[in-house]
């Protein structure tokens, strides 16, 4: 992400609005003034610092070691069902 911001600001091209992504990115976004949202596993704290203390906008509590990604199915329903998308 370092080297994405860095990189977009010396071509002198804007930065993002947002950026969604995993909790190194999206806290290294939010700390450089990018908008932000992340996903972190849930036994891993520092995004969710960042969100307490408005470095990043929302943090998506996860978990890296489920077996079965359908186990996210009912969060993916509620999410796409809250933004109109279902």
């Amino acid at each position: 992400m370092k080297a994405i911001l860095t990189g977009l600001e010396r071509e002198g091209r804007p930065l993002p609005d947002l950026v969604v992504a995993d909790h190194g990115w999206a806290g290294y976004a939010g700390q450089h003034g990018v908008d932000s949202v992340g996903y972190a596993d849930c036994n891993d704290p520092a995004l969710f610092l960042a969100e307490s203390e408005g470095t990043v906008q929302v943090t998506v509590p996860l978990d890296d070691h489920v077996v079965s990604p359908r186990s996210y199915d009912p969060m993916t329903a509620y999410l796409l069902a809250e933004a109109g998308l279902l």
